[in-house]
């Protein structure tokens, strides 16, 4: 068991690597300034993973947010074999950036937990929730309204932009005077969409308009694309793995969950997570955490004490179904164990837990 050390000054969740079956869990450790992720993050790695630390390793990424050298998933994506390291001018040889990889061979899964960052499941009156689609985040969540293109008209139908969501977040204004129009201007459009043709189509449009807009005005202007990414589904597989896991943990705690159908909230997510990066490397999976409000990077964040709870039972429950998976794989492939056992999960949750009552 490796476990590196990080300076303890920002919210952060850590990866677990079981050996034998390779299963990563949990990022972060950067956060933005005045909000990052939550402690909850913290309660998770400590109750979760460091009582399981014998089975693996565990790692760290930072800097998903940005904030530093303004790109996003820095560490993520250099796990995932991206040179997001050469990109930002950091110092480095070619062999350590290597040190950092995995290879696709070696990673069996990628599972991370986050806050809702929207009202769904605090509406549900659910603590938890699997996640089906990564885009980027919004400031609304409406996981029931889709964007679709109607091939018959050729264009978007006035529904399908329902959940488009178009965010200044930045702007900066020179000499920045009460009494003196700016003689310049800069500032972000941050522009997310559930379908990746309506996005693109947006910024396409929306650059073409402040282009000509300036043109009829005599205004020197200048449109950079500073990131973009693509929709990332989550692994079914994984989905279903968690769903069931969440099910098995909110059955087993005595006060239940009193809502109809029982069945756990499947998400779509607008938020953007390291898992879009670790998608590159093999497939992900998500666990959502009720948030108050559907508030995030804000002092204002909150969760639940019984929630947090209640996703740390989920994630042991996971990942008791991922090593009987990996159990059953091995030994269908050799007649002889091969040095995997399975690990004593259900004494490790015991230790956790389960039997607590909200």
């Amino acid at each position: 068991m490796a476990l590196l050390s990080y300076p303890r000054r920002h919210p952060s969740i850590h990866l677990l690597i079981l050996s034998a079956y390779a299963l990563f869990l949990l990022p972060i450790l950067d956060g933005l300034e005045l909000g990052g992720d939550g402690l909850y993050r913290e309660i998770l790695r400590d109750e979760t993973v460091l009582r399981l630390k014998e089975l693996g390793k565990v790692i760290a990424f930072s800097d998903e947010e940005g904030v530093r050298f303004q790109t996003t998933f820095l560490g993520s994506a250099a796990v995932a074999v991206q040179d997001v390291l050469k990109l930002n001018s950091l110092e480095g040889t070619a062999n350590a950036l290597g040190e950092v990889r995995y290879s696709p061979e070696s990673v069996g899964s990628y599972v991370e937990v986050h806050i809702e960052q929207g009202p769904v499941l605090e509406a549900l009156h659910y603590p938890l929730a699997a996640e089906l689609v990564l885009t980027l985040e919004t400031l609304c969540k409406e996981p029931n309204k889709f964007l679709t293109y109607d091939e018959e008209c050729g264009c978007f139908t006035e529904e399908s932009l329902a959940g488009l969501v178009c965010t200044v977040g930045e702007l900066l204004t020179w000499p920045s005077a009460s009494n003196v129009i700016p003689g310049q201007v800069n500032f972000t459009v941050d522009i997310r969409a559930m379908d990746d043709k309506v996005r693109e189509t947006i910024v396409t449009s929306f650059s073409r308009l402040v282009l000509q807009r300036c043109d009829d005005r005599l205004v020197d202007c200048a449109v950079e694309q500073k990131h973009a990414a693509a929709a990332t589904p989550c692994d079914a597989e994984l989905t279903s793995r968690l769903e069931r896991a969440t099910r098995s943990t909110i059955s087993s705690m005595a006060a239940g969950v009193r809502r109809a159908g029982g069945e756990t909230p499947v998400l779509m997510s607008g938020a953007g997570h390291d898992a879009m990066a670790m998608a590159r490397l093999t497939k992900v999976g998500m666990l959502f955490v009720r948030c108050r409000g559907g508030v995030s990077h804000s002092p204002e964040e909150s969760v639940m004490d019984d929630d947090v709870w209640a996703a740390g039972l989920a994630l042991v429950n996971f990942i008791d179904q991922n090593a009987v998976d990996a159990a059953a794989a091995t030994a269908a492939e050799s007649d002889v164990a091969s040095g995997f056992a399975r690990p004593h999960w259900s004494q490790a949750a015991h230790q956790f837990g389960c039997n607590r009552a909200p």
